[in-house]
């Protein structure tokens, strides 16, 4: 998956201590991967959820339920 930046992660990481290990840890599941569909990033992440009123953006319970990422995702097809 392409990430525009790794800023955000980095700046999250330092607001939350207790929380880097899993926001660095989701970066790189992110960056490494490419997924197909919605299915394959639930096998990762299995809270992903759409964001209700936008198409494509999703939302990512990151650091089990303490964190959640709002991202735009245009799955490969």
């Amino acid at each position: 998956m392409h990430i525009i930046s790794r800023d955000p992660f980095e700046d999250a990481a330092r607001k939350y201590p207790n929380d880097a290990a899993s926001l660095i840890a989701a970066y790189r599941l992110l960056k490494e991967n490419e997924f197909e569909s919605p299915a394959e990033l639930r096998k990762l992440f299995p809270k992903l959820d759409n964001f209700k009123y936008r198409n494509k953006w999703w939302v990512i319970n990151v650091c089990g339920n303490n964190l959640r990422m709002i991202s735009y995702i245009n799955f490969v097809n």
